[in-house]
This record gives C-alpha cells, structure tokens and sequence, in this order.
C-alpha cells in the first residue's frame, strides 16, 4: 500500500500544535539563574497556594523571605512547608500578620518591618497578592470597605509606605502587583478629575453599569485602580532603577508562580517602565493609566482616601 506522505504530514499539523500548546502550557519555566542570598522578598497573602508556592521558590533561591498573612495560623503552617522543602533554616523564613482589611493593620505590619528590616539594611523585592483573584461570591453591602482595603488602598498603602526601603536595595528592587485580567470596559469614575471639582468617595467608586452585578462593578473598580495606581509607581521610580510589574498569572498556581518569578527577577525588564503581563506575554496598558495627568491626581487622591476612609476592623486570628 503506497503512503500519501503529503497527507499523512498534513494530519500531524493539528497533533503537533496541541503538543506544542501543552508543552508551553505546562512546561514553560523561569529558567535564569539568580542567587537571592542576602536578598529579602516581602510577600502578601502568602497563605494562598499561590504565595506559598512563590515563597518557596524565593527560598529555595536563598532569599529571605517574609510571609504576610491574614492569620498566624495560616502564616504558621505556610513557613513549615517553605522550611521543610527549600533547605532554608527557619530564620530566614518569616511569618507575619497582615491583614489588608484594616488600614492600621496595615501601618502596623509596615512600621514592624521598617523597625526591623532597617537593622536588616534592605527590602528588595515586594509581590502584592490580593486577596481575590477572579469572581468571588458577592460581597454584602457592609463588606465593601473590606474589599477596597484589601484589593486596592491596603496595597497602595503597604507600599508606599516601604518604598524609601525599598530604594535602599543594593540589587535590582522590584514591585510587582498580581490581579485578574483588566478589561478594556473597566472603569472608574473619573470625571472629576477631569473638570477639578470635588467630589465624594462614594461617587468615584461607582463604575458605568456592567451587567447590573455588583461584584463585577467592585472588581472592574480595583482592575482598573490597581492599573493606574501601578503605572503612576512606575513614573515616580523610573530613575531610582526599581522594576514594576502588573500581571494577571492565571489560574494554575505552578505556572503562575513562574511568571511572577520572571517579573520579579528576570534582568530583560527594564526600570524605566512600567511592564504589563497577561501570562507570560506582555499586554497593552490600559487607556486610563496611559494618561500620566489622572494617574498623578488618582494617586493623589489615593493618598486623601488612606487617611480618610473607614479603617474597617478584621477579625483575624492570631
């Protein structure tokens, strides 16, 4: 029987493409070698399968790392198993209480490390994981400061209240901020700051409708905040040499560990902008936080609502 070779090479095309597809869906890894030693990473909500997946990779690199999490419990359990499988001595594994829904919770944990990573000279590389990636349950209404505090003005706060440690750094400092995928329809209402009139906090955090579901309107809100707030950061330390990245890692936590390593540590990126990720390629930066002039005043005006916006108590364990 003669073999049609042409069409036997063709019916491989599809066979060869989904090899390919899963090869680098599955097997794509940060490979450059980057010795951590004397290096510290600071890393929020690392109870969470991904932070502590993060952590042990930083570790098993030789940094000192630093889990801030919501319990201590959690924060507890989570150093063990960093300890126990990176070869780490348990002193260069640290556990943390953070809990981004109370603003002074968040002064708090930042005035500990600055005390005590002061003596420690630097902080080199800060991962701010929120507290929700994707759609969680809708949140009751008395829920919502929580969710700003945790989502946005708590990672705001946290870092800019560490970035002066931060530019001690005698490496390559980094920032990266971790979210779901921004949409081109997320918004904010930004109106006022266009026409300089004063405006409740309330109002701004009010999205055009999407879908009439609120939980959707709260995530388009910090998506989008989160992108401006980032972009802004970026400006701000262009020239102090501190790499920022904004990335959505996916919903595999192997794979998105990878990437958030390739964030923060591979030497391609370039501090004199900001780097958007979606997976492992880079995405366009969204319409709003192009615009340096809202930025600048959304950052501003950030600044106001960190002082100024209900510090909702936590109910975290210690």
């Amino acid at each position: 029987m003669q073999v049609d070779w042409h069409t036997f090479g063709l019916s491989l095309v599809p066979l060869v493409g989904l090899a390919q597809f899963y090869v680098k869906r599955y097997f794509r890894r940060f490979n450059e070698e980057v010795d951590l030693t004397v290096q510290t990473v600071l890393i929020t909500n690392a109870e969470t399968q991904l932070g502590r997946a993060l952590g042990l990779e930083f570790a098993k690199r030789n940094a000192r790392v630093i889990l801030a999490c919501r319990s201590m419990i959690e924060g507890g359990l989570a150093r063990l198993d960093i300890v126990a499988n990176s070869g780490r001595s348990d002193r260069n594994v640290l556990a943390r209480i953070l809990d981004m829904r109370s603003l002074d919770g968040v002064r708090d944990f930042a005035d500990l490390v600055l005390t005590h990573e002061e003596r420690q000279v630097q902080l080199d590389i800060l991962v701010n994981i929120p507290a929700h990636i994707g759609f969680p349950s809708p949140q009751p209404a008395n829920d919502t400061t929580k969710f700003y505090n945790e989502n946005y003005l708590g990672p705001f706060l946290l870092t800019t209240l560490l970035l002066d440690l931060l530019k001690k750094s005698g490496a390559q400092p980094c920032i990266v901020h971790v979210g779901s995928f921004l949409r081109k329809t997320d918004s904010v209402d930004l109106d006022y700051l266009k026409s300089g009139e004063e405006i409740s906090f309330d109002k701004i955090m009010q999205t055009k409708p999407m879908l009439g579901q609120s939980r959707v309107r709260l995530h388009s809100n910090v998506r989008t905040m989160r992108a401006m707030f980032t972009s802004e950061l970026a400006r701000r330390v262009s020239e102090l040499g501190i790499t920022v990245c904004c990335t959505n890692p996916g919903k595999d936590p192997d794979e998105g560990t990878q990437i958030l390593l390739h964030c923060a540590l591979s030497r391609t990126l370039q501090s004199d902008s900001v780097h958007i990720f979606s997976g492992w390629q880079k995405d366009n930066v969204h319409d709003l936080a192009k615009n340096s002039t809202l930025c600048e005043k959304f950052w501003k005006y950030s600044e106001t609502l960190i002082r100024e916006f209900p510090n909702d108590a936590s109910d975290s364990q210690v």
